[in-house]
């Protein structure tokens, strides 16, 4: 539906993009050199990264590392809402403390072959609340905006952080299937 397009795009000072939209999407595999959240909140879209799909589910949350290859695709005629923040390495690695780096939810779903965290429960409402606070602080103007927009998204790094290390290091099966574009 075309004409329900939701979008807002905002950038705060850690280099963090967050946008939401319900725009179908026709690209070709790509990369970036930033890290990438994406957050299903409504629709039907399959993302395919490095060899394996993943057909997403409401409150998903993609993980696509850096110079990860990788293409959304929205079901026809079907709605894709989701709401994406694009994070600067750099500003992960000047915000880590040792033993503790923000990058970990990447390095570690990338080890374990598996770009996905499946909230369950009342989990699934709370990373929509993460996400819509980056949004909001990266929007506003007031006092000390960046750095709030900041604090905003070092949050959600830790608390994503601390889920993906929580979560069983064996994959739900029907999280993903391997790609056959890619066999």
């Amino acid at each position: 539906m075309e004409g329900h397009v939701c979008w807002t795009e905002a950038r705060s000072a850690s280099g963090a993009t967050s946008t939401r939209d319900s725009r179908a999407l026709a690209l070709d595999y790509h990369y970036h050199e930033f890290d990438k959240l994406v957050l299903l909140l409504g629709g039907r879209a399959t993302y395919h990264i490095e060899g394996r799909s993943y057909p997403l589910q409401p409150m998903d949350i993609l993980l696509v590392s850096r110079n990860l290859i990788h293409l959304p695709e929205a079901e026809p005629g079907m709605d894709y809402e989701r709401m994406v923040l694009w994070i600067d390495r750099d500003f992960m690695t000047r915000h880590s403390v040792p033993g503790s780096e923000l990058s970990d939810c990447f390095t570690l779903t990338a080890r374990r072959g598996v770009h996905l965290h499946r909230p369950r429960g009342e989990e699934r409402s709370r990373w929509r609340a993460r996400f819509e606070e980056v949004e909001a602080a990266a929007g506003d103007r007031g006092f000390a905006a960046p750095l709030l927009a900041d604090t905003c998204v070092l949050r959600l790094l830790i608390e994503l952080n601390r889920a993906v290390l929580a979560a069983p290091e064996e994959a739900d099966p029907t999280a993903y299937r391997f790609d056959p574009k890619m066999e």
